[in-house]
């Protein structure tokens, strides 16, 4: 028993030291851990030149001899060698007929002077010619439309002196036509318009049609009239001027209505009095009154309807006159300002792209014409010149054959590089053999058919070599990279700081520095975050990507960023160990090897 309880004590002895022992290593950890700010690698947007390349592997081998072909079309002018005549590398060999290529130069010569001048005339300042002009033209719009509001005030105040002048004679008009056709004053028992009818209707059936013509008017005319009166009672020189311009029209209407009726009533009465002498029956004087007074009537409103017509175009024409007049303010305005301000931005900005295209076309067409000089790409030995003066040629045509022992690579490329190398472009050789050795090499010639391997098409490049070294040997394995294209003065940033976000990207920014930064180093913990900057992007290689806008040179760019590690802010001692020992080493730290694109941790 008394063993038993011994050992019970030890049991619970070792399990509050295995607690005890858990405590410590809980407050251990809380202590020396904790939330650690993330780590950015960051470096500069730097404006610099951006070479692509390919690269592939081969073998050395030795040249025998070189098919020297044209990359250009032409006809030969000239050839400066003959068959046999040792040739260095860079010599002439054929001269084509470059015209074409040459006047294409002129011409970009010519377009970037003019897009250079365009430019600096947008950086000029306006001249004191100019800026007078403009001032002119404003001050001359200005009092356009001045005028242009005279007149419409002008116009309104004659409109109501016109219908005031139509309404003196319009009442007594429609009074008198009325007296001459529905009273019945020339027979007993008939309305005056019935007489006219009634007498010729056995011999003449169709005068009803003048009758009815007649009446069919007068009682537009008449309904048009009453409502127009009775509007004109509420006109005066306090109405406004839409008021009395939609009153002006109303009239005018109202007037060509009575003067379309009064036509017809004198064609009425002039039909009757033909009609009777024709007939033999005895005219009624009275029609030759009807006609004196309705002719005189259709005289005064003609008078009336013109003058109406007169104020109503002068009113629209003010209008117009006003709103081009204001339009003419508002560009002179702008012509104005945009002067004094100087070019926009925008556009002077637009004026240098123009300006960076015609120097890439200039570049590219310098480039194409010097294809018009046909070079040794080798020294050698004219084994054979196939063209003379006259001779057209093209890319499939032999200029010359060089005999060498100049050693060549023969290096293998997929389709995709193949189609990106041209002949005369520079490559670097290196060599699996020899251990620090680089030579330079110039593209002589492409396969122009591809050989198929298991579905995968491929090219064979020849890189002639560009200086010689004994210690390469034919058969070697050589790796060439050859340079594609090179850009210079663009911006550069490490491709790792290129991050996508649907069909855009963006690249994080500091643009300031963080508070508590000392200096911004390559490498630095912080809480703040950086900025998202959405950029366009150009060509890239493996490590660099050409931004084409949204960054500014000196921009710091994050290329990567890490979130491990311990805080720097642990304590440097630990609580005594209960299992026995010394005191455990508190904290710890990060080392980062900073570097263009990465670090490690």
């Amino acid at each position: 028993m008394k063993i038993f309880s011994l050992l019970k004590k030890k049991w619970v002895i070792a399990l509050l030291v295995v607690i005890l022992a858990g405590g410590s290593y809980y407050w251990y950890h809380q202590a020396t851990t904790g939330n650690v700010a993330p780590t950015y690698t960051v470096t500069a947007a730097t404006t610099g030149a951006l070479i692509t390349d390919v690269n592939g592997s081969g073998q050395v081998s030795t040249l025998d001899q070189v098919d020297v072909k044209p990359q250009v079309s032409g006809t030969v002018l000239s050839v400066p060698v003959v068959q046999g005549q040792a040739v260095k590398a860079g010599d002439v060999l054929a001269r084509l007929d470059a015209t074409s290529a040459e006047q294409a130069v002129q011409n970009d010569l010519l377009n970037l002077q003019n897009a250079q001048i365009s430019l600096s005339k947008l950086m000029e300042p306006p001249s004191a010619a100019a800026l007078l002009q403009s001032q002119n033209n404003l001050t001359s719009a200005e009092q356009t439309l001045q005028n242009s509001q005279d007149s419409l005030t002008t116009a309104y105040s004659n409109a109501l002196t016109t219908l005031t002048a139509t309404f003196l004679d319009m009442p007594s008009v429609m009074a008198g036509v009325h007296d001459m056709f529905y009273q019945q004053t020339i027979a007993a028992g008939q309305f005056n318009v019935d007489y006219f009818d009634n007498q010729l209707s056995a011999k003449v059936p169709n005068i009803d049609l003048y009758r009815d013509d007649f009446e069919s008017k007068y009682q537009v005319a008449s309904t048009q009239y009453q409502q127009n009166f009775s509007d004109y009672q509420n006109i005066s020189s306090a109405s406004s001027s839409s008021t009395i311009e939609a009153f002006l029209n109303e009239t005018y209407s109202t007037a060509q209505s009575v003067n379309t009726m009064l036509k017809s009533a004198l064609s009425y009465v002039q039909y009757y009095h033909d009609q009777c002498a024709a007939y033999s029956v005895t005219l009624n004087p009275i029609a030759t009154t009807y006609e004196n007074a309705l002719n005189s009537d259709i005289n005064a409103i003609n008078g009336h309807v013109s003058a109406l017509l007169s104020i109503i175009n002068t009113i629209q024409t003010s209008k117009q006159n006003i709103i081009s007049a204001q339009q003419s303010i508002a560009e002179s305005s702008a012509s104005l300002a945009q002067l004094k301000a100087g070019a926009d931005p925008l556009d002077i900005e637009s004026q240098k792209i123009a300006i960076s295209q015609k120097e890439a076309q200039l570049v590219q067409d310098q480039q194409n014409l010097a294809y018009y000089t046909i070079r040794a790409p080798i020294s050698g030995v004219a084994a054979t010149v196939s063209v003379k003066p006259g001779d057209p040629a093209s890319s499939g045509t032999t200029i010359a054959s060089l005999i060498t022992k100049q050693q060549e690579a023969i290096i293998s490329l997929n389709e995709v590089d193949a189609a990106k190398v041209a002949i005369g472009q520079k490559a670097t050789l290196t060599f699996d053999a020899i251990n620090g050795l680089s030579i330079s090499g110039t593209v002589t010639e492409i396969d122009t058919l591809g050989t198929v391997s298991q579905g995968v098409v491929t090219y064979n490049v020849y890189i002639a070599f560009d200086t010689e070294d004994s210690r390469v040997k034919p058969g070697m394995s050589v790796t060439a990279d050859v340079v594609t294209n090179v850009e210079t003065g663009v911006l550069l940033v490490p491709s790792t700081a290129i991050k996508t976000l649907g069909n855009r990207q963006y690249v994080e920014v500091f643009k300031t520095r963080p508070a508590g930064i000392a200096v911004m180093a390559m490498n630095f913990s912080t809480d703040v975050k950086p900025e998202q900057v959405f950029v366009t992007t150009g060509d890239s290689n493996d490590t660099d990507t050409i931004v084409t806008s949204g960054l500014s040179g000196g921009d710091l760019v994050v290329t990567q960023t890490s979130q491990q590690g311990a805080s720097s802010s642990a304590p440097a001692t630990s609580a005594p160990s209960l299992l026995g020992g010394g005191n455990r080493g508190g904290g710890g730290g990060r080392v980062f090897v900073g570097g263009r694109g990465g670090f490690g941790g």
